[in-house]
């Protein structure tokens, strides 16, 4: 009993937190010029394909990604592209031997513990799914699984 209250009820604080602050992130990118040519000159730094384009898909995706999180809707999918960004960061990182300077004023990628944080948050989430309150579990119910 204790186990299920664990299982149903642990992902919904990852999810409020991860998510939200990945919204957060993103919606800077989409919202304001600086940030993104702040993202975009990230990206340029750690040799990434097509800057101008990835930095409005990385803007897309925390904005959109972090909200359907927070939601629980496709939470284990999210998750997965979570950790594809994060492995990104971090095999960036140890090939420059550093992480890219933003623009003056301009939010930087995640440092390793930030990165760290944000990868064992989706592990957590990849593993257990979404939890009791949330779009997937709804959904499934609806659907009869």
């Amino acid at each position: 009993m204790i186990r299920d209250c664990f299982t149903d009820w642990s992902p919904l604080p990852l999810r409020l937190v991860m998510g939200g602050r990945l919204a957060c992130h993103g919606f800077v990118k989409l919202s304001s010029r600086r940030g993104h040519e702040n993202i975009v000159s990230l990206l340029r730094q750690t040799g990434a394909p097509l800057p101008e384009a990835a930095g409005w898909a990385v803007g897309l995706y925390e904005f959109f990604g972090g909200l359907c999180i927070v939601a629980g809707v496709r939470t284990r999918l999210n998750a997965q592209i979570v950790i594809g960004e994060v492995a990104f960061n971090l095999a960036n990182a140890l090939r420059r031997g550093g992480y890219p300077v933003p623009l003056p004023g301009g939010e930087p990628l995640p440092d390793t513990e930030r990165s760290l944080f944000y990868g064992a948050c989706a592990l957590s989430l990849l593993a257990t799914g979404p939890g009791r309150l949330s779009c997937d579990r709804a959904a499934g119910r609806r659907l009869g699984g």
